[in-house]
């Protein structure tokens, strides 16, 4: 089973002082300033990465196989780790574990010279982190997201569009919509909000399951909206078919 953990980087200059010099010093008290998003801040953080990709090597107790990314929403820079894991995992036993390598194994301050500054970057363990300054203001504390989880929440703050309803044999008929953020290339299934408000818990628990199930696709442009909706079958295609450029110019016409 796949599963994605967030945390969040933040990268600060320090003015006037060598990185030697500021390991040293008390940190807190030195004049500095976050650093805005710029093609130096993607430079460094990727270069941080690179370098925990190096050292997960040598961490044998982590219960999968893990690689890091960054990714940005809003205005909030995010390192992005994804495990994969036997399904035999049960997923509180792997959340506590990954929280564990964040906050001891893996996040520290990291000095980069710059010049006459010093520029760190340090990644904030969810448990330092509250719901006041975090990306999401529904993100629950020290949570690990299945990937499903993860686009859904923290997509939505982006420009989603959402099909009309259409019955598919994934969601066992639940009417079900196919969405996608064209921004980020990827389409994902979810069940019609306000029908679903009516149903058991454990039945609601199958679709969101079922739809989970379904993943995250690869969706750059109607071709492929359409072609993920063919394979969900003909109501889904017949309903929520979306015509490309040249096909809205005719209608236009």
């Amino acid at each position: 089973m796949k599963y994605v953990f967030y945390c969040p980087i933040v990268l600060r200059r320090f003015f006037d002082i060598s990185p030697q010099e500021l390991i040293n010093e008390y940190i807190e008290d030195w004049d500095n300033d976050e650093i805005s998003k710029t093609a130096d801040f993607e430079k460094i953080v990727r270069q941080d990465i690179d370098s925990l990709n190096d050292r997960i090597q040598s961490i044998s107790n982590i219960p999968g196989k893990m690689n890091f990314q960054t990714e940005i929403f809003g205005n909030n820079l995010w390192l992005k780790v994804k495990v994969q894991t036997e399904s035999s995992i049960i997923d509180d036993s792997i959340r506590d574990k990954m929280a564990d390598v964040i906050a001891d194994d893996l996040m520290d301050f990291r000095f980069h010279a710059d010049g006459k500054d010093t520029i760190s970057v340090e990644f904030a363990s969810f448990e330092a982190y509250n719901q006041t300054n975090c990306a999401a203001p529904y993100y629950e504390v020290n949570q690990l997201l299945t990937e499903y989880e993860a686009i859904t929440r923290f997509y939505s703050s982006l420009d989603i569009y959402t099909s009309p309803d259409f019955q598919c044999d994934q969601t066992g008929g639940f009417p079900t919509s196919l969405c996608v953020c064209w921004e980020k290339g990827k389409a994902w299934l979810a069940p019609n909000d306000f029908m679903i408000t009516d149903l058991p818990d454990g039945q609601v628990k199958d679709i969101l399951d079922a739809c989970a199930e379904y993943g995250i696709r690869n969706c750059e442009d109607a071709e492929d909206f359409n072609n993920l909706l063919r394979g969900l079958g003909e109501d889904a295609f017949q309903t929520a078919y979306l015509p490309n450029e040249d096909e809205d110019e005719g209608m236009v016409m």
